[in-house]
C-alpha cells in the first residue's frame, strides 16, 4: 500500500465486559469503478488475530481488485475516516 501514499493505522480493542473486539482504521479505501470483492470474514467475537486478518483482507482486497484491472495506486484511494482519533 505504501504504493498508494499515507500511513494507514488499524486499531483493535475489546471494551471492557465485553467479548466482541472493535476494529478501526484511520483510512478507508475506495476506488472508482472498482467494486469490494468479498474479503475474508471474521466474527467480531473472534480471535484478535482472525478478526485483524479480516480487516486487511477487506482493504487489500480493494487494492488488488483495482491493481489487476490495470490501475496505478494513488493517494487518493485513501479516505480518511472521520470517527478515528
Amino acid at each position: 500500500m505504501s504504493r498508494a501514499g499515507g500511513e494507514i493505522t488499524i486499531r483493535l480493542y475489546r471494551p471492557i465486559h465485553s467479548a466482541k473486539i472493535v476494529v478501526r482504521r484511520s483510512h478507508d479505501i475506495s476506488v472508482s469503478g472498482v467494486n469490494a470483492p468479498p474479503g475474508a470474514s471474521a466474527d467480531d467475537e473472534g480471535h484478535e488475530g482472525e478478526v485483524l486478518h479480516a480487516a486487511v483482507d477487506q482493504f487489500l482486497s480493494i487494492y488488488n481488485a483495482a491493481r489487476a484491472k490495470g490501475l496505478k495506486p494513488d493517494a487518493s484511494w485513501l479516505r480518511p475516516n472521520p470517527h478515528f482519533s
